[in-house]
């Protein structure tokens, strides 16, 4: 089937659905390695640990935000 006609096709898909096939042509193009992928759920699942203990405080996103837009301008 030839690329236009897929996009054509894709477009009446519910949002959730063309989140899953991006991601999946995504997977295709830059496949994910398995033990890379462990390493950063390992990390994930730490920072989360840390966070609901209260070892570590989340910044709010404007926060970070506003202190990158800072340093870039600086």
């Amino acid at each position: 089937m030839p690329v236009a006609m897929m996009m054509n096709e894709v477009q009446n898909y519910p949002v959730d659905e063309r989140v899953v096939l991006a991601d999946a042509v995504l997977q295709t193009l830059n496949p994910v390695d398995p033990a890379v992928q462990e390493k950063w759920l390992e990390v994930a699942d730490r920072r989360r640990g840390e966070i609901l203990s209260g070892e570590v405080r989340p910044i709010p996103t404007s926060e970070v935000l506003s202190e990158a837009y800072a340093r870039a301008t600086a």
